[in-house]
């Protein structure tokens, strides 16, 4: 009855090791993009010595704030406006009759004295 109790132990010591090392293998296990690796959508991939990386970029947005008291007035402005050599960059307008609107290039106004740049954070 002992050698019965000792094969049942030792048949269910084995099971566990069996099983534990089929578990533990796919997190050891490496894999390469020659064998299908993709990112899932939005994400780019990016390689490092045998190191496959998925990197998604994030557009963040900062609050506009025009701290200077003597430009308070904010514009947030879009990109690609015909004539503007800023890219839309956002500006603080003085407050002295001078209103543009987002999509209006900056021609005729004088940066320092009509406007200044949003600081950058």
């Amino acid at each position: 009855m002992n050698t019965f109790h000792k094969v049942l132990i030792s048949k269910g010591i084995a099971a566990a090791v069996v099983a534990a090392s089929g578990i533990a293998a796919p997190a050891v296990s490496h894999a390469s993009p020659d064998d299908g690796m993709v990112c899932r959508p939005g994400y780019a991939a990016q390689f490092a010595g045998g190191d496959m990386k998925c990197t998604k970029q994030v557009v963040r947005h900062v609050a506009l704030e025009c701290n200077n008291p003597t430009f308070p007035i904010k514009r947030v402005r879009v990109p690609g406006i015909a004539g503007d050599r800023t890219n839309g960059r956002d500006v603080c307008l003085r407050n002295n009759g001078v209103s543009i609107s987002s999509n209006d290039p900056l021609t005729g106004l004088t940066q320092g004295q009509d406007f200044v740049f949003v600081p950058q954070p």
